[in-house]
């Protein structure tokens, strides 16, 4: 059984889906369920040389609401 705390909806999986192929090449999409929403975010890694390991950088997208879809935030 999986024992995820907010499981995602199906309206969440398919416009999930549909950003990650928009944005191929650029990042992986993630989804988090926060405070009530779904929020999106572009997460890629970029290359510390002080650490000399690579750093995980997220840059906030927007959210999905049902019926509506993709909100992307203001600008």
């Amino acid at each position: 059984m999986n024992n995820v705390k907010y499981p995602r909806p199906r309206w969440v999986l398919e416009e999930q889906e549909r950003l990650r192929k928009r944005h191929k090449g650029k990042g992986t999409i993630q989804v988090k369920y926060v405070r009530g929403t779904w929020q999106v975010k572009l997460a890629t890694s970029v290359w510390d040389k002080e650490k000399k390991k690579p750093v995980k950088k997220e840059k906030h997208m927007g959210v999905i609401k049902e019926g509506i879809g993709f909100v992307p935030k203001r600008r």
